[in-house]
């Protein structure tokens, strides 16, 4: 397993730019933490959580983890993409 700190780095890309600290929701709060959905999306992979446990543990909104959590799939090693399409994690339309 990667260290916390090696994800992050992948966390560059213009994917992402919408969770990056200073940034607003569009009800003018700010964005949940990119750590914390970054933890989130391992711990779904890791731990087979579901969108609404992740949600009672951090006070994220499900469709802010889902939507984060399919960015982080497709920028993801393609080993990790290969599986997640196998066992339908992630949707196209994302």
């Amino acid at each position: 397993m990667r260290p916390l700190c090696c994800w992050l780095k992948r966390l560059k890309s213009h994917l992402f730019d919408r969770w990056r600290p200073g940034k607003k929701d569009a009800t003018g709060n700010e964005a949940a933490p990119i750590v914390l959905l970054v933890l989130c999306a391992l711990r779904y992979l890791g731990r087979g959580w579901t969108f609404d446990d992740l949600t009672e543990n951090t006070a994220i909104s499900e469709e802010v983890i889902r939507v984060f959590f399919h960015q982080f799939i497709v920028s993801s090693d393609p080993f990790y993409l290969a599986i997640a399409s196998k066992s339908n994690i992630v949707d196209n339309k994302y």
